[in-house]
């Protein structure tokens, strides 16, 4: 049962009711709605079964003796009014025609988005902020590759011809990677809570995991700093960490013996690499500028943007529309992207770093 109206479908609730539909369709022969305030979803394997006929569900009332409180012989023909069943599976198959509503799925919730797009339309009249979800439903990840290429392209040619870009790849590779962990992080709760079916009582040991990878990795650099070791080639192994670690994630997830230990030792990996990385470029940066406090000041506060980024995008738009396979593979590549900026960036070679 979900949220619904007896007597008008909206576009945005037909989508979503579309969705559900199409999904079981995918898995059952017959399928039935019941429209109401609440609309039932009721499906069968097989056919012959289910009925829209109230007349011959009160006959297997009466044949079975069953003793129902509620659904009765005056309740029936009250919730099986023809018009308002017709009129609601006509809404749900203009829904799903070709093109139209995607199927919900464990890594790839859209029944999630379409519901999103259906609440944001009741509690606004804005246009726009309906035809950004429409257009977001209609965005394929490769299209945000190819920007993201672009992008680069574009950063990369204005590093070589800017004086002004000193520390500009440490700068950009602390924001992709606190947009990266968050997104990471999302991506592992949703996934938890698809496998195991609950993510609630979890969700403490996670954060607290990524906290405790992030105090790991930050000691760790400061200790690699005192030694003197060269800060450039470590800073890019673990950039190169990160990108490697967003591209196995989908793989680990999907291993059939992926258990709840596992999921507590996955944000750890990425705390430690997201940790490690914030004492390095610190240091790094330092070394191009004369105030070392607002170089830090600096790379925290892009660090935070990009992890409130990464979490606002992840959950609102890349798991629901591209699904989290994707979405891990687009962070990958952002971070790749990232690696090969501070592979060309001189001002890394410092004598000193």
């Amino acid at each position: 049962g979900v949220t619904s109206s007896a007597d008008y479908i909206s576009g945005g609730q037909a989508q979503f009711l579309g969705c559900l539909y199409k999904t079981l369709k995918g898995e059952f022969g017959d399928i039935k709605i019941l429209p109401g305030d609440t609309a039932f979803f009721f499906a069968s394997p097989s056919a012959g079964i289910l009925t829209y006929d109230h007349r011959i569900l009160e006959n297997r009332i009466t044949e079975r003796g069953l003793d129902l409180r509620f659904v009765n012989s005056h309740y029936l023909p009250d919730k099986f009014q023809m018009m308002r069943i017709e009129d609601l599976e006509k809404s749900v198959r203009d829904a799903i025609g070709p093109g139209h509503t995607g199927i919900n799925r464990d890594f790839k919730p859209m029944g999630y988005f379409y519901d999103m797009v259906l609440w944001s339309a009741r509690l606004t009249h804005s246009s726009r902020l309906k035809d950004f979800f429409k257009k977001m439903d209609g965005i394929d990840p490769g299209a945000i590759a190819v920007v993201l290429l672009g992008a680069f392209a574009g950063l990369s040619v204005f590093r070589r011809f800017s004086r002004r870009s000193k520390n500009m790849a440490v700068v950009l590779s602390m924001g992709t990677t606190g947009f990266s962990t968050m997104l990471l992080q999302v991506v592992i709760i949703i996934a938890f809570q698809v496998l195991f079916g609950y993510v609630y009582q979890k969700i403490g040991l996670i954060f607290a995991s990524f906290m405790l990878g992030l105090a790991g990795g930050s000691l760790a650099a400061v200790r690699l700093v005192g030694k003197g070791v060269r800060l450039a080639g470590t800073y890019r192994k673990a950039q190169l960490a990160l990108c490697i670690y967003s591209f196995a994630l989908p793989f680990v997830l999907r291993i059939p013996v992926a258990g709840e230990i596992i999921f507590s030792l996955l944000p750890a990996v990425a705390g430690i690499i997201g940790g490690m990385q914030f004492p390095l470029a610190n240091k790094i940066c330092a070394a191009n500028v004369k105030d070392a406090g607002k170089i830090a000041g600096s790379l925290y506060g892009v660090d935070l943007i990009g992890a409130c980024a990464g979490a606002l995008v992840t959950s609102a738009f890349f798991i629901p529309v591209f699904g989290i396979e994707a979405t891990c593979y687009l962070a990958g590549l952002l971070n790749l992207l990232v690696f090969g900026l501070l592979l060309n960036e001189n001002q890394l070679f410092l004598s000193k770093t």
